[in-house]
């Protein structure tokens, strides 16, 4: 039988990670003792969607990549329309894959906006909007949304303690870009770190226990 050193427990049947934590096992799996049914395998619906999506952006794309050449290549604006087809098939993978954990979904989509908005800043010559603006905007609204995912929707504190503890700390980066130089404008970055600090303070004073209980289970420590 296998054994996961984390949670000190004895596993069932062959696994290739813990159920409980995701960490790895110990011992030989014993396909014989397996307590759950095998499930056969169905066609997602999500999948095709997604496939159908990338197939309709590729087809879009090269379309506009032979309009602007037979219309003269002194501006590849067709670039930027397959930047942009990337960008929205990464935003809806990410939200298919994790539909079903929103916390998750969130935080996940937060960094995937802040991640593309600093590419398309750098595509189109730095102005340096995206840590102005995007950054701290996106930490803080993910944040916000993971609070009210928590406060109205009745969320358990350890479902969302793990998102919501890493736009926490996300949101102390805009304070160490202002200290470092490369942020033009402040007062957004300055509001992020104040309302992250205040978040992250609320979340030790108060939730010690689970939040501390939520990183030990990720990073198995």
């Amino acid at each position: 039988m296998q054994y996961c050193p984390s949670c000190q427990m004895h596993i069932a049947g062959d696994k290739c990670c813990c159920p409980l934590c995701g960490g790895a096992l110990e011992g030989k799996g014993d396909p014989q003792s397996e307590i759950f049914p095998r499930l056969t395998p169905t066609r997602s619906m999500a999948r095709r969607v997604l496939r159908i999506l990338a197939l309709t952006g590729a087809a879009a794309t090269a379309v506009c990549v032979l309009i602007n050449l037979a219309m003269g290549t002194a501006v590849w604006w067709s670039l930027f329309v397959a930047g942009g087809v990337a960008c929205g098939i990464l935003t809806v993978a990410i939200g298919i894959a994790y539909r079903r954990d929103i916390p998750q979904n969130i935080a996940w989509e937060t960094a995937l906006v802040i991640l593309l908005a600093i590419l398309w800043d750098a595509a189109t010559g730095w102005l340096g909007w995206s840590l102005d603006f995007v950054f701290p905007c996106a930490c803080a609204t993910g944040l916000l949304m993971e609070i009210a995912l928590w406060g109205i929707l009745k969320t358990p504190v350890h479902v969302v303690a793990g998102p919501m503890g890493g736009l926490g700390l996300a949101g102390l980066v805009p304070g160490v870009l202002v200290l470092v130089g490369p942020v033009n404008f402040t007062l957004p970055s300055l509001l992020c770190t104040a309302f992250s600090i205040l978040f992250l303070a609320g979340l030790m004073l108060l939730r010690r226990r689970t939040a501390w209980g939520e990183l030990r289970r990720r990073f198995h420590v």
